[in-house]
């Protein structure tokens, strides 16, 4: 099965497509990879609009968080092992281009330093674009791990099935949870570079064990991908992502907001774009009411919430049912606009054009 062989060329059908990405592809972006912070981007709009569905385990976030930091320590050393310039032989030492060289190598080698220092405070401080991204994946619904599936884990690891090895049970764990949670008839579509997924004689191909295994316990099939990159190659080839899409995407993720911290980062989100639609405008009012942790938030942070959906919602007076408006303002403390009727709004018009 080659990657993306089973997959259609855009997604036509209703279900989205049930996705699961190993932990290696996520670590990856912080050392050299064939994806880029931007697919990562691309995968969250198309996760916000319901055309994937990702599957996440508490295990593959404890696995990342793990070894964030070796990853990182692995780029650091590529970095600090670059040699700035070459050894000039002795023969060269005559000529303007050598001692140019040796000058240049000088600002290059402080660059590199300046460099390191930089990325070992943001690897403190978790401030790559990476760590921003990623974060805002994991903020998706996670899969707990049971009793039921540590046990069941531990079982494929003791009669030697994959996926693992050395006696991990990590990627045991995370097969159990995917073969409980992807719901029977359903694809799933699988990124690794793990060899424990891949068949030993073609690591582009799906392992054969896995495979027959999730055809017989699910009645589908899995497509197998190798990085991001494949999978969107597959699936979203000519996927075109406008200022509106990420607006409505940013206006979803502020809705399922869990948490005072993610309120309050959603939103301040949502106040660095300031222009919206009358839609999306009705979106944010009807979120900021139903979202419990959006009003309780409120309740603690009253200058970073009702101060921010104030200004969002400025001058959308009459975008908004007027009875939705008032309990709006009500709950948040805001001063409730005038709204004015069609009538009055067309003769306000008319009166400066007369004015004119």
């Amino acid at each position: 099965m080659n990657p993306g062989i089973l997959a259609s060329s855009e997604p036509s059908g209703e279900l989205p497509i049930n996705l699961f990405i190993d932990t290696n592809i996520f670590l990856d972006l912080y050392h050299f990879s064939k994806d880029d912070l931007n697919q990562l981007d691309n995968l969250l709009l198309i996760i916000d609009t319901d055309r994937v569905k990702l599957f996440l385990t508490d295990q593959l976030i404890s696995e990342f968080k793990r070894n964030r930091e070796s990853k990182i320590k692995i780029s650091l050393k590529n970095l600090e092992e670059f040699k700035t310039y070459p050894p000039i032989p002795r023969i060269c030492e005559e000529y303007a281009e050598a001692k140019e060289i040796r000058e240049k190598g000088k600002n290059v080698e402080k660059l590199k330093n300046s460099l390191i220092k930089k990325i070992m405070g943001s690897m403190r401080k978790k401030e790559f674009k990476a760590d921003k991204v990623i974060e805002s994946i994991f903020s998706q619904d996670v899969i707990l791990i049971d009793d039921k599936i540590l046990e069941k884990a531990k079982r494929r690891i003791l009669i030697g099935n994959p996926p693992g090895k050395n006696g991990s049970h990590g990627d045991a764990i995370n097969w159990e949870c995917l073969l409980d949670n992807v719901n029977y008839g359903q694809d799933l579509h699988l990124i690794s570079v793990d060899r424990d997924y891949c068949s030993p004689i073609d690591d582009g191909k799906f392992s054969l064990f896995l495979e027959e295994e999730w055809v017989a316990k699910k009645s589908s099939k899995i497509i197998y991908y190798r990085d991001l990159s494949s999978f969107f190659k597959a699936n979203f080839p000519k996927i075109k992502i406008t200022g509106e899409d990420i607006k409505d995407a940013k206006i979803k993720r502020f809705a399922k907001s869990a948490s005072f911290k993610e309120v309050r980062k959603n939103l301040g989100e949502l106040q660095k774009i300031g222009d919206f639609s009358s839609k999306q405008i009705e979106d944010i009012v009807k979120a900021s009411l139903s979202n419990g942790q959006i009003t309780r938030c409120q309740e603690y942070s009253p200058k970073s919430v009702s101060g921010i959906l104030s200004e969002i919602i400025k001058g959308h007076g009459n975008d908004i049912d007027s009875q939705e408006y008032k309990h709006f303002c009500e709950v948040f403390n805001i001063p409730q606009e005038k709204n004015l009727s069609e009538d009055q709004i067309d003769s306000t018009l008319d009166d400066i054009l007369n004015s004119l």
